[in-house]
């Protein structure tokens, strides 16, 4: 089973960090997000490649996107890049 790393930003509504996690795919980051709140911004990780940026609307919906893609890991947990 792959091991996956949850990336949160120090966005002005959580605290910055990172979880990791192992599922049988990418789908199973949805089960593990379940109670973070809205409007949160994470990105998903599968060793050094970011496979998603994923943005929770005011209604709980999940929002995947797949075209942004930072240069690196560090220039992704530092917000630059």
């Amino acid at each position: 089973m792959p091991t996956y790393q949850l990336i949160f930003r120090a966005d002005g509504l959580g605290e910055p960090r990172v979880t990791e996690f192992k599922g049988t795919n990418a789908a199973s980051t949805f089960s593990v997000l379940e109670k973070e709140r809205d409007s949160r911004e994470v990105e998903l990780w599968n060793g050094k490649d970011m496979l998603a940026k994923l943005v929770r609307d005011r209604s709980g919906v999940w929002t995947v996107d797949t075209t942004h893609r930072p240069s690196s890991r560090t220039a992704s947990l530092t917000g630059q890049g």
